[in-house]
């Protein structure tokens, strides 16, 4: 029969008492369980997954046998403080998402200028100077500003990862079609009989992959390698702790796709 009210439940939980999977279960009279053990795991960005630090038995209580790693990666216990992050209301938030929408406001005019001179392609000085190409550099100056908005909000590993994907990857596709379309017009003019010369779209299109594949590697190698993690910064000044992105070996994945670019860049400056 069903208890009637709370009160004899909480009386027929106290009486009972019975060998279970667990062991001998029975109750006080705080209806807590007697002489039951309890794990105290520390879940861990570093190793993925749940590590247990302690035990909880009665009567001991808790007996831990090692320290709690924080979500900063240090045994520090953290204080209560506000934690921020960008946001599209703030100050700062509403200055870049006005500044990167007027930014795509230009592309999406350029965008539209190019497919316009692509309809009308068969004009002999409009093939002549790789209309496509224009619409490549477009499309990567686009990703490179879409990455903009991944700054905003309560970051996660996913957003990070996307915030370096879509810049870099952005701005590697827009360099690499400006080298391609420069290095093709250095081919044409570069003939010393001056005969008419042609370089076949796919030839230029196989250059232009050639040149981002060394990017898209540092990047694979960069997520497989040393994947963002979600950690709590301080900032000494203010009673806040700002969310980051944070991966092992950051600064050197950074600086090698950084140096790439700019080597696409000036390369591209010499045709």
């Amino acid at each position: 029969r069903a208890p009637s009210s709370r009160p004899r439940l909480l009386q027929l939980i106290k009486m009972t008492s019975f060998q279970g999977v667990s062991g001998p279960v029975s109750f006080d009279v705080n209806q807590d369980r007697v002489g039951v053990s309890y794990g105290l795991y520390n879940y861990r960005e570093d190793v993925g997954g749940l590590v247990e630090i302690g035990t909880w038995t009665d009567p001991i209580g808790i007996n831990m046998t090692r320290k709690a790693i924080f979500s900063d990666g240090s045994e520090t216990v953290p204080t209560d403080l506000e934690v921020a992050f960008v946001s599209f209301s703030s100050g700062g938030g509403i200055a870049i998402t006005i500044v990167a929408s007027l930014c795509l406001a230009v592309v999406s005019v350029a965008t539209t200028i190019a497919l316009i001179v692509e309809y009308k392609r068969k004009n002999t000085m409009i093939i002549r100077s790789s209309p496509r190409f224009l619409l490549i550099i477009i499309l990567g100056l686009t990703l490179a500003l879409i990455s903009v908005y991944f700054w905003f909000g309560s970051p996660s590993p996913w957003m990070c990862h996307l915030r370096v994907w879509f810049a870099f990857i952005g701005c590697g596709i827009a360099y690499s079609a400006l080298l391609t379309k420069n290095y093709h017009l250095w081919y044409l003019f570069n003939e010393p009989s001056l005969r008419i010369v042609t370089v076949s779209l796919k030839k230029l299109l196989s250059i232009l992959l050639l040149v981002v594949a060394p990017l898209a590697i540092v990047l694979i190698l960069w997520s497989g390698l040393a994947p963002f993690r979600i950690i709590l910064q301080d900032n000494p000044s203010k009673s806040v702790r700002f969310l980051t992105c944070r991966s092992d070996n950051d600064v050197i994945f950074a600086a090698i796709a950084f140096s790439y670019l700019a080597l696409i860049f000036f390369v591209g400056r010499i045709f």
